[in-house]
């Protein structure tokens, strides 16, 4: 009974089973170039808002400094939150606009080419949901070991380390971004569309024969995707002093992330991965703070 548990086990380990098509549309060139001009969207949809919220601030301040002299660190931290909440918003919806409008110029169904449904899983919200968990665990288990393979004695989370200073309404619109927003908006774009493009163009006649293994496509899709999306995570701002030893966090994170897409079939479980993962972070770090 043991040895066929094992034995049935290790098959789902080495030998899952594949639901997500490689059948992204476009090639390796076209989507790198989509993303590419998808991304500058993001930045002009990030910036444009930041400096026009920085310009109004500073010029409400100017003509009515009364109305900031009695407000307190929360009541700052509010119009700090909200300010990153709407340039969060705004960047990846510019992003998002511009990828489904080329996928629609070309008669393609942005859900449908994502798989942001639940096609693969028969419509069943409990099968989605139960291979999240499983893929959350993952998740845990291997963001662990990594951190304690790394040369250093603890990595740091820029944004948990921000949320410890919130409380009440700017605390709550933190969670919202994080847990909400966030997960959903950045699937659809590193796993959805960048891990999909790169796993369906990696088994082309064009691309090196080493990656036209299907595995080993599919894995070099999952760690490039994976390391973008560490990147990403990183805070620029502080350049050179970055905290590098979290890229590794995110990168596998990313990984375990596109894994469980390409098992399920359905961008709805690296979302539901990535939304239990944010979730966690966050009630840690306020029950650390209490």
């Amino acid at each position: 009974m043991f040895s066929r548990t094992l034995s049935r086990f290790w098959t789902l380990v080495a030998k899952p089973t594949v639901r997500l098509e490689a059948n992204f549309p476009w090639t390796l060139g076209k989507s790198l170039k989509t993303y590419g001009i998808a991304s500058l969207f993001y930045l002009v949809g990030t910036v444009v808002p930041m400096l026009l919220f920085s310009a109004l601030f500073k010029l409400i301040l100017s003509s009515f400094p009364e109305l900031f002299s009695d407000m307190s660190e929360q009541g700052f931290l509010l119009i700090v939150v909200v300010m990153a909440l709407v340039c969060f918003v705004t960047g990846f919806a510019a992003e998002l606009w511009y990828i489904r409008r080329k996928l629609k110029l070309e008669k393609f169904s942005f859900k449908k080419t994502l798989a942001l449904n639940l096609g693969s899983l028969e419509g069943s919200w409990w099968a989605a949901i139960w291979r999240a968990a499983i893929g959350f665990a993952v998740v845990v288990a291997v963001t662990q070991v990594v951190e304690k393979a790394l040369p250093v004695s603890h990595v740091t989370d820029p944004a948990a380390e921000f949320a410890k200073s919130l409380s009440g309404i700017p605390a709550l619109l933190f969670v919202f971004l994080g847990v909400i927003v966030a997960p959903f908006v950045e699937e659809i774009v590193f796993r959805g569309f960048l891990f999909n493009a790169l796993r369906t163009s990696f088994r082309s006649d064009t691309a090196l024969r080493l990656l036209r293994h299907v595995e080993m496509g599919d894995l070099a899709a999952s760690l490039t995707s994976g390391l973008v999306f560490g990147l990403f995570h990183m805070n620029f701002m502080q350049f050179p002093a970055l905290n590098w030893a979290a890229l590794p966090i995110y990168t596998v994170t990313g990984m375990v992330l596109a894994e469980s897409y390409r098992r399920s079939g359905s961008l709805y479980v690296p979302i539901l991965v990535h939304a239990f993962n944010n979730l966690t972070v966050m009630a840690l770090t306020y029950l650390v703070v209490g």
